[in-house]
């Protein structure tokens, strides 16, 4: 036989009120868990990015492998920045700015075998280490386009 429990409507009334306000708490979690989410969807793809450095050529600035964390939504660089270069080629590197559109690269930069005019709109990129380095002396002066963004952080950590 089945014992029957008997609830007064007031007992009744407060169980049902608590299914619904854990039924509410779970939405509002589900809710700021999506938003947070999406947020970070939002600042990882469109305002920074994170990536290795590939190769020696940032050394000793950057080792191989280094995790660097870079800014998107520069309009502007400045000599003496790191900067993330996809160029045509479809690779990513890590290169350093050492002349912005309209000025000259001397050959006394170290590694650059003769002197050359970085047209306008464009930046001429190279590596630290000038020796081992996959920059502009490869593929050309790089358009600012073709800069996925600005290093402003790198841990020291590898892969």
């Amino acid at each position: 036989m089945k014992k029957e429990i008997k609830r007064t409507p007031d007992e009744v009334l407060e169980a049902r009120l608590g299914g619904l306000h854990r039924r509410q708490e779970f939405r509002q979690i589900l809710i700021e868990c999506m938003l947070l989410a999406g947020l970070i969807y939002v600042l990882l793809h469109y305002i920074i990015g994170i990536t290795f450095v590939n190769g020696d050529s940032m050394e000793p600035t950057l080792k191989g492998g280094e995790l660097v964390v870079f800014y998107r939504l520069d309009q502007e660089y400045q000599k003496g920045d790191i900067v993330i270069v996809r160029p045509e080629d479809g690779q990513q590197y890590v290169n350093r700015i050492i002349a912005c559109g309209n000025e000259r690269v001397d050959a006394a930069e170290e590694g650059v075998e003769t002197p050359c005019d970085v047209p306008a709109g464009c930046y001429f990129v190279l590596g630290d280490n000038r020796q081992d380095s996959e920059d502009s002396r490869t593929f050309g002066a790089v358009e600012k386009e073709r800069i996925a963004g600005r290093v402003f952080f790198h841990l020291g950590m590898t892969r």
